[in-house]
């Protein structure tokens, strides 16, 4: 199943669609890809373990001129959650909030990454909550921060590599933050921010400095609901 088509835990009837279509990426669970193609792009990012991997592997495709399409002669059946057991909520929470970030901040240009990487940090620092859930994320954002200076080299060869722009790709595929940039409540916490934004995506030191800010002003967000 493709991430947005599974019709149901357990379900045993696939979902359909009546056409082959473009779409940002697809699921791990159910994909088939040429290996030149695979190698090509750089495969899986090692560091990213597990949890949107299969993102950006898809994003990164169609930067470098690749196109992922899910095929309507396929049915794929995929038993979900099947590492879950082993692993806590809590380290499952911190890689998803890590993997959300360090994917992002590699693909998005450098006018879309100003744009949205501040707001979507503040966003999954809101929908966390406060006490525990500040927590979980500081986990993921640690983790994040502990893989800055890999992630700015790969950052730098996806852009210096990229053939396609946001917006080419984005009218293909729909874009991932649509609900960032349609809401009332993301248009809220942009004008909350104002010029708290700008950061170098290049310079490790600007990021964390950047990263602080906004962990700052998203509690004191917190604090004033």
């Amino acid at each position: 199943f493709a991430l947005a088509l599974a019709p149901g835990a357990n379900s045993p009837t696939p979902a359909r669609i009546e056409s082959d279509r473009e779409t940002l990426f697809v699921s791990g669970g159910g994909m088939c890809i040429r290996r030149t193609s695979f190698e090509s792009v750089g495969g899986f990012d090692s560091d990213y373990f597990m949890y949107h991997e299969d993102v950006d592997l898809g994003w990164r495709l169609w930067l470098l001129g690749y196109r992922c399409v899910l095929s309507a002669e396929s049915s794929v059946f995929h038993r979900g959650g099947g590492s879950l057991g082993n692993l806590t909520p809590e380290f499952i929470q911190s890689l998803s909030d890590a993997h959300v970030l360090a994917t992002a901040f590699k693909n998005l240009s450098a006018a879309n990454l100003d744009t949205i990487f501040p707001v979507l940090f503040i966003y999954l620092l809101l929908r966390r909550g406060p006490g525990e859930g500040n927590r979980l994320f500081g986990l993921g954002v640690e983790s994040f921060l502990s893989s800055l200076d890999s992630l700015v080299a790969k950052r730098e060869e996806v852009q210096r590599r990229r053939v396609r722009s946001d917006e080419e790709i984005f009218e293909k595929t729909g874009n991932p933050f649509a609900f960032l940039l349609n809401s009332e409540t993301c248009d809220a916490l942009r004008q909350e921010l104002n010029s708290d934004t700008g950061f170098d995506p290049l310079s490790t030191h600007s990021v964390r400095t950047a990263v602080e800010r906004w962990t700052w002003r998203g509690q004191a967000l917190q604090t004033i609901k």
